[in-house]
């Protein structure tokens, strides 16, 4: 598939991106971006003609990605879908390159790591997993939960999910942005971090 060779010519681990990126096409795309409850509707609960016309486009395809919720360590509705036909923006200037939930609160990619990448980023850092630690059950493993509890591990901090993906991949603890940032919390990860920019 075309996004699994897009996020390996990033250095991402093929698996990590299975564990993280879908191929959508059809409208299965609006039930990703288009779930937020604050979005107009109609009575029968269908979203309103003029959203449905705005994201048409989506219905060519693309990739969807998204991680856990740090705090809770489950599924995280919220994302970003990178469409085959990008739309122009509503100054009909410049493409929008990546979509992402309408209305819903910007969240940060978290994504899903292999026990072997997990192995990975403690070994760089002088750990090693106890038993018990890789919880087989839980969508991440556990390992955000770990990291927040191993300050000693360092966290990167950086723009763009397939960024996040190649560090994980290297070796390095990383949750990702959907754009710049200058200064920017996570709570529950090594407290509220706040670095100079993006790496």
């Amino acid at each position: 598939m075309h996004h699994l060779s897009e996020w390996q010519a990033s250095c991402v681990d093929p698996q990590l991106t299975s564990l993280n990126v879908t191929a959508l096409a059809g409208d299965r795309p609006l039930s990703y971006l288009l779930c937020a409850n604050t979005l107009p509707r109609r009575n029968d609960g269908r979203v309103s003609s003029s959203l449905l016309h705005r994201y048409q486009h989506v219905f060519d395809g693309g990739w969807w990605c998204s991680g856990v919720d740090i705090l809770t360590g489950e599924d995280d509705s919220w994302g970003c879908f990178k469409p085959i036909t990008p739309r122009l923006d509503s100054q009909g200037e410049k493409l929008i390159k990546y979509e992402h939930p309408p209305q819903k609160a910007t969240g940060i990619f978290a994504l899903k790591v292999t026990e072997a990448i997990w192995q990975t980023i403690a070994q760089r850092s002088q750990f090693s997993l106890a038993p018990g630690q890789v919880q087989a059950d839980s969508p991440d493993l556990g390992f955000w939960d770990w990291v927040a509890h191993h300050p000693e591990v360092p966290l990167c901090i950086t723009e763009g999910a397939k960024k996040a993906g190649a560090l994980l991949t290297a070796g390095y603890a990383a949750i990702a942005s959907p754009e710049s940032i200058t200064a920017i919390g996570f709570p529950g990860i090594h407290g509220a971090i706040a670095p100079a920019s993006p790496i």
